[in-house]
């Protein structure tokens, strides 16, 4: 046992020498390059390319190009200054470095993105709090609108949105998809970023350029947990997408029980219609969802509605093949009985006429009729 454990021991030793031997090796052939450029056989060209490839690899031996004469200024072709690449990188101690060089904290790339925002984008923390305290500018937006925070909701990063939020961002900048730091984080999943911009009372029904909020959002993409808590925060049930969809016909679709009863406790409308005249209790009859109909009904969802086509919910539960009794008046269930009956004699009609065609053509075609005709009788009763 001892002799395996000196063995493992050993290895782990050779290989963690091998890989420092690796890093060394790599650092001497960056160290030999640019001792070459020293006074006498330097140009500041070529010392500012050794400065943006060290500060993207994270290299030690970043000083050395800044000794030679290299722009700390200089962006490469995608407009990344060292101090971008420094930050994108998360190389914190080279982010320093720069800073006391006094490089331009606020410069932006091709695409209008400043150190932070790509600091935020990645989730560099550190370096995000870095810049922040030598004063960067906190609400820049890039090409597309977004800012630092946004970039950083967008991905999930709690710990460099709270950094974000003690410098006083604008909770509320939308950007170009108009979509804000609050809904990025709430149709994504991150519960914790959303209690983060909460807790700092970012506006809760600020509607994108499709009329969603960040609960429309949530509910869209099923995340049961974010609704419920923007529901806590007093986020409005009843706001519509421009085609008029709303969070509890969604929530009613998907069956998400938990977000509906907290829909309906805080006043959500259970008979609102969107732009097809469809109900949550016709969403739920389309989608199959038995215990979501049960719970609509006992906060009053009318039976009697009609949407555009001249369906209701008990409609559309048999049209899709989840007849639901409850959702029946005592016509209603005959219909429905009688529906059923002429689908089954035309299963066995269908059978029937591989064998005998001709003698079955008429039986099939009748069955068909009845079966159009029963279904409209079903949406005008």
């Amino acid at each position: 046992m001892m002799k395996e454990l000196s063995n493992a021991l050993l290895r782990s030793v050779k290989l963690e020498s091998s890989r420092k031997h690796e890093q060394d090796f790599g650092r001497a052939i960056v160290a030999q390059r640019i001792a070459k450029q020293r006074p006498g056989g330097s140009t500041s060209g070529e010392a500012t390319s050794d400065l943006h490839k060290a500060t993207e690899s994270g290299d030690i031996e970043v000083k050395l190009p800044l000794e030679n004469g290299a722009d700390i200024a200089a962006p490469d072709d995608q407009g990344w200054t060292p101090l971008h690449l420094a930050s994108r990188h998360g190389h914190t101690s080279i982010v320093c470095l720069l800073l006391q060089r006094k490089a331009e904290i606020n410069s932006t790339d091709n695409r209008d993105c400043t150190s932070l925002h790509l600091a935020s984008q990645y989730g560099r923390s550190e370096e995000a709090r870095l810049l922040l305290e030598h004063g960067a500018e906190v609400d820049t937006q890039n090409v597309r609108g977004e800012t630092a925070l946004i970039c950083a909701a967008q991905e999930g990063h709690e710990l460099t949105v709270r950094y974000l939020l003690l410098h006083g961002p604008s909770l509320d900048i939308q950007g170009i998809a108009t979509i804000t730091a609050l809904s990025w984080a709430s149709c994504r999943g991150y519960e914790k970023v959303v209690e983060a911009l909460l807790k700092h009372a970012a506006k809760l029904d600020l509607q994108d350029y499709n009329g969603g909020t960040a609960l429309t959002r949530a509910v869209d993409t099923k995340q049961e947990k974010i609704s419920c808590l923007l529901i806590k925060h007093g986020a409005d049930p009843n706001i519509q997408y421009r085609d008029g969809y709303f969070a509890l016909y969604r929530a009613a679709q998907y069956g998400l029980n938990d977000t509906i009863l907290m829909l309906l406790e805080t006043g959500a409308d259970p008979n609102l219609q969107n732009g097809d005249g469809q109900t949550p209790l016709m969403s739920a009859a389309r989608s199959g969802r038995d215990a979501t109909i049960t719970l609509l009904l006992k906060y009053n969802a009318r039976l009697d509605i009609k949407d555009n086509e001249g369906f209701t919910a008990a409609t559309w539960a048999a049209r899709m093949g989840h007849p639901n009794r409850s959702l029946l008046s005592e016509k209603d269930a005959a219909f429905s009985d009688l529906l059923r009956r002429i689908e089954e004699l035309q299963i066995q009609a269908y059978l029937e006429h591989e064998r005998k065609p001709k003698k079955t053509s008429s039986v099939l075609r009748n069955l068909r009729e009845q079966r159009s005709e029963t279904t409209k009788t079903m949406g005008e009763a």
